[in-house]
């Protein structure tokens, strides 16, 4: 006599779901700091924001903020030109900046942040000038490359813990 018996695997339940996705959060905090590092340096500290997107089919990072002026230094920015404003602090309308002895904060495809210089008291006072464009320091795109490799390493240990607590791992 022939018997034939069917093992199946237990599903996935939500204690092995809460693992993997704690350690996406770990995750995102890990991401978010790299941010921070790019911007350790400057007087304005942009608001960042992270999200763990868990779904059926995936879990996805979101690590970013919407200020403008991280966005301008990230993706650079145009030839433009900029023209100074009448304010209340600024009667005469024209903008002030130093012509020497600039230092940036940040440089092209480095992840981190340096303590810059404007150096001197402002040298020019033009009504107007035409702004040549900012070189993109890629932060973004060079966190996104890196956490690329890492997160495999980062995250496989944890499917194959559920992965075997549910039955469904190797040997």
């Amino acid at each position: 006599m022939f018997y034939v018996k069917t093992i199946l695997p237990r599903k996935f339940n939500n204690t092995m779901l809460r693992r993997v996705t704690a350690e996406y959060r770990n995750i995102a905090k890990d991401i978010q700091f790299e941010f921070e590092q790019t911007t350790q340096t400057w007087d304005h500290q942009p608001k960042w924001e992270r999200e763990i997107d868990v779904k059926p089919d995936h879990i996805a990072i979101l690590v970013g903020t919407d200020d403008p002026i991280f966005q301008y230094v990230d993706k650079g920015t145009k030839p433009h030109d900029i023209e100074g404003k009448v304010t209340a602090s600024n009667p005469t309308g024209r903008l002030a900046f130093m012509t020497t002895g600039f230092v940036p904060k940040t440089k092209v495809n480095n992840m981190s942040s340096f303590y810059g210089s404007p150096a001197g008291p402002p040298l020019a006072r033009p009504e107007k000038v035409h702004h040549p464009g900012n070189a993109p320091r890629n932060f973004s795109r060079n966190i996104q490359k890196s956490w690329a490799k890492k997160l495999k390493a980062r995250i496989s240990p944890f499917v194959k813990l559920a992965a075997k607590e549910s039955g469904h791992g190797t040997r």
